[in-house]
């Protein structure tokens, strides 16, 4: 089946999916309006409530995302960024709003690249499970309990839980993205394109151990010290790797200004002090660095490596190269 007819055919399933959600959370709300002689207030402000909550607060998204990250954790991954809709929780960033076209996004790096195949697929699948295991344990409860406000409000958003896992589920390459159900085909099935995204996830968790190694470094020592300088080489070395394995291949590559023709010394001082206008070629927010390329005709490479020093009494924030 192609690209096109694939896409159709899980729009189709997902809409009979959603379609019955709503189904399911209709005939709940009646089952419980059954039991209640009268409809207090509180059982109405649940009606309100639940539908606000599933419109604003996207729960199936956050149980469906908190799953990659508990599964991962439990599999030997760390977490580096969390994000819902417009929020977006990450390290180094803390909390800001974002405009994404995925409903939720979750980042994960290996503490060891050991098993990283099978510990990538029990991440891809967290989030589908722990939508199906809250969804249908909300669901079971419903039925076996008092119906009472709290439990009625679980119940209504229930059968989207289990939405959220079909559509994570079935395989599909969308604007988006891929969904987990495609990512974890290309794990399962070993194929080119997911040798490429195992071995950039092991350079990132590489680099992520070097980096907090060169932090602690240069807290020791100046950065003109040896140790230091072999580190920011090992730190920029490993970010060039990530780089050349299309790590950022959805941004488009920016070119490259040509290079001018210099007579005296000044004009080249001056060319390296214009670095910026290179392009950015990688930037670690962990430890607040930026690096500038260029490369040459000969397959040379020049990288200015850039760290933004905080502000301190009373010298301000500066950049240092």
């Amino acid at each position: 089946m192609s690209g096109r007819g694939k896409r159709i055919l899980y729009y189709a399933i997902t809409t009979a999916a959603g379609l019955a959600s709503v189904a399911c959370a209709v005939l709940t709300a009646y089952s419980a309006a059954l039991e209640w002689a009268k409809l207090p207030s509180e059982y109405l402000a649940v009606f309100i409530a639940a539908p606000c909550t599933l419109l604003l607060l996207k729960p199936g998204v956050v149980i469906h995302e908190l799953g990659h990250l508990l599964v991962g954790a439990c599999a030997g991954m760390k977490g580096i960024s969390f994000s819902v809709g417009f929020i977006n929780i990450s390290r180094g960033k803390g909390v800001f709003f974002q405009l994404s076209p995925a409903a939720g996004e979750t980042q994960v790096i290996p503490r060891t690249s050991k098993n990283l195949r099978r510990r990538m697929m029990a991440a891809t699948l967290g989030g589908i499970a722990m939508n199906f295991v809250v969804g249908a344990t909300v669901c079971v409860l419903f039925f076996m309990l008092p119906k009472t406000p709290a439990l009625v409000f679980f119940a209504l958003l229930a059968p989207f839980q289990l939405y959220e896992g079909i559509a994570a589920v079935l395989p599909a390459e969308l604007g988006a993205g891929r969904t987990d159900g495609a990512l974890f085909s290309e794990l399962r099935r070993n194929t080119a394109e997911s040798d490429v995204f195992l071995r950039v996830l092991a350079a990132q968790g590489m680099l992520e151990k070097e980096n907090q190694t060169l932090k602690l470094i240069l807290d020791a020592f100046t950065e003109d010290e040896e140790y230091a300088r072999k580190q920011k080489i090992l730190v920029a070395a490993l970010a060039g790797y990530i780089s050349n394995l299309d790590i950022r291949q959805d941004q488009e590559e920016k070119v490259q200004p040509d290079l001018p023709v210099f007579r005296n010394n000044d004009q080249r001082k001056e060319w390296l002090r214009n670095y910026k206008d290179w392009g950015l070629w990688y930037e670690d927010e962990n430890i607040g660095a930026m690096y500038y390329k260029y490369d040459f005709a000969n397959g040379a490479r020049l990288i200015a490596e850039v760290y933004q020093e905080p502000e301190t009494e009373p010298v301000p924030a500066y950049e240092s190269c």
